[in-house]
């Protein structure tokens, strides 16, 4: 039998037996209000924050935890997943219509691979003029007007 299985079994066998004293069962249930009240206050709290994901995380893993007890946290929950489905359909569609679009205006898009190492606007724009001239840089040469490569003399390139 599977781990997650087992403890789910586990789980539910807990809190049967919790459920059969009242006593017990109403200090249960504030305890998961607190926890995942907290949990859902310190999501609201950081949702401000720069970093865009706690804040969020925290909020649904809170609203998760209420709705193991609460039946209206559980609908919520059921209606985010409801509307989080529609969303990715949506946006399913869109990318399809997008692509669709695209294709029919500009053809077949170009893959595009980047490789390491290669700048490729800097090799159009300044090709080496011969082999004598790969590989160096500019902090090789003494004065602007040094570089072989320099088509500007120095002096003004100055005055730009």
């Amino acid at each position: 039998m599977p781990l997650r299985l087992r403890i789910k079994i586990w789980h539910r066998r807990r809190r049967y037996a919790i459920r059969q004293n009242p006593h017990l069962d109403r200090t249960y249930r504030a305890a998961v209000g607190v926890v995942g009240g907290l949990m859902m206050l310190g999501g609201l709290a950081m949702i401000p924050l720069p970093i865009p994901g706690p804040g969020w995380v925290m909020l649904f893993l809170g609203l998760a935890v209420l709705s193991t007890e609460f039946a209206w946290a559980h609908r919520v929950t059921s209606f985010l997943r409801r509307q989080l489905r529609r969303a990715n359909a949506w946006r399913a569609r869109t990318t399809e219509r997008v692509v669709r679009a695209w294709r029919a205006r500009f053809g077949r898009p170009r893959d595009s691979v980047a490789v390491e190492g290669v700048d490729e606007r800097r090799d159009q724009r300044d090709p080496p003029r011969d082999e004598s001239d790969r590989g160096r840089d500019e902090s090789q040469y003494e004065q602007p007007g040094d570089d072989p490569r320099d088509d500007v003399p120095a002096a003004r390139r100055a005055d730009e």
